[in-house]
C-alpha cells in the first residue's frame, strides 16, 4: 500500500465538477479524496488533521496532485510502490525507488537506485540488445549469473513469492507433459534408473552446486519433442541448462 512520508498525503482529483459544488474564486482550487496519509510532520508527534476517504479540497498544479501517478484505465497503475528519493532509497538500501514522476520518456514508474535509470527504459534497452545479438546477450546474462548466485537466488525467490499463481501453473503443466511423454512400457528397472539420476542430481545441489536434471531432447521442443525415459535424462550445470533452453542441438 502507499506510504508516504512525514506530513504529505495524496489525493485522487475528482474527475469532474459534482453538481452543488460552490464554485471557487481562486482557479487552481480542487477537489478530491484523500488515498493515504503520512505519519506526521518529521520529529513532532501530532498526527494530519486529515485521513484516508476524506473528500477534501486543495490547491495545486498538476505535476504536485500525481495525476500521473494513479495511470489511465487500462493501463497500470502504482498502488503498491512507495514514494522515496533516491538518497531514501540509499539509506535504505533498496534496489529501486519511486518518486511518481515521469522519466523523459514519459515513463511512470520505479528507477534503479544504483544509476537512477528507468526500469522500463532499461528493459526497453535490453530488449534491443537481445534481438540484436541473442548469442551475446545469453553469453553477457550466464556470466552475470554465475558471478552473482545470491542475487540470483533472492531474484528466484521473489519471483516465485509475486508470481505463485504463475509458477504454480508453469509446474503443473510441466508435470503433466512429463507424466504424458513417459511410456507405459517403462519397466521398473528403468524407473529406479531415471529416479537415481534425480538422486544423484539432488545429492549435488544439497553441496551447493546448481546442477539440473535435463532432458537431451526437449518434451515440448519446438520441432522435436523426446520422452521421458531415462537415456533422454541428463546432469548439467544450471547455466548449461538455462542456455541450453527449449532446444535441441542434435536437430
Amino acid at each position: 500500500m502507499l506510504r508516504p512520508i512525514n506530513d504529505n498525503i495524496v489525493v485522487r482529483p475528482d474527475p469532474f465538477v459534482q453538481s452543488g459544488l460552490i464554485i471557487m474564486p481562486e482557479e487552481d482550487m480542487r477537489t478530491g479524496v484523500v488515498v493515504a496519509v503520512g505519519p506526521g510532520k518529521k520529529g513532532s508527534n501530532r498526527p494530519l488533521m486529515v485521513s484516508v476517504g476524506d473528500h477534501i479540497m486543495y490547491s495545486g498544479t498538476i505535476d504536485q496532485e500525481y495525476d500521473g501517478f494513479f495511470g489511465n484505465e487500462g493501463q497500470g497503475c502504482h498502488w503498491d510502490c512507495m514514494i522515496l528519493t533516491r538518497q531514501q532509497a540509499i539509506a535504505q538500501n533498496a534496489a529501486r525507488y519511486f518518486t511518481g514522476n515521469a522519466c523523459i520518456n514519459g515513463h511512470v514508474t520505479e528507477r534503479y537506485t544504483a544509476n537512477k535509470t528507468c526500469c522500463e527504459c532499461a528493459n526497453a534497452t535490453a530488449n534491443k540488445t537481445k534481438a540484436k545479438d541473442r548469442q551475446k546477450y545469453v553469453a553477457s546474462s550466464t556470466n552475470w549469473q554465475r558471478l552473482n548466485p545470491d542475487r540470483v537466488a533472492i531474484h528466484t525467490s521473489n519471483f516465485v513469492k509475486n508470481n505463485r499463481a504463475k509458477r504454480n501453473l508453469w509446474t503443473s503443466n510441466y508435470r503433466q507433459t512429463k507424466s504424458d511423454r513417459m511410456p507405459a512400457w517403462l519397466n521398473k528397472g528403468q524407473i529406479f534408473e531415471m529416479e537415481s539420476v534425480y538422486t544423484y542430481c539432488s545429492a549435488l545441489r544439497g553441496c551447493g552446486l546448481d546442477y539440473h536434471v535435463d532432458h537431451i531432447v526437449p518434451l515440448r521442443g519446438k520441432i522435436v519433442s523426446g520422452l521421458h525415459v531415462p537415456w533422454n535424462l541428463q546432469v548439467i550445470s544450471g547455466s548449461d541448462n538455462v542456455k541450453k533452453g527449449n532446444r535441441f542441438d542434435g536437430y
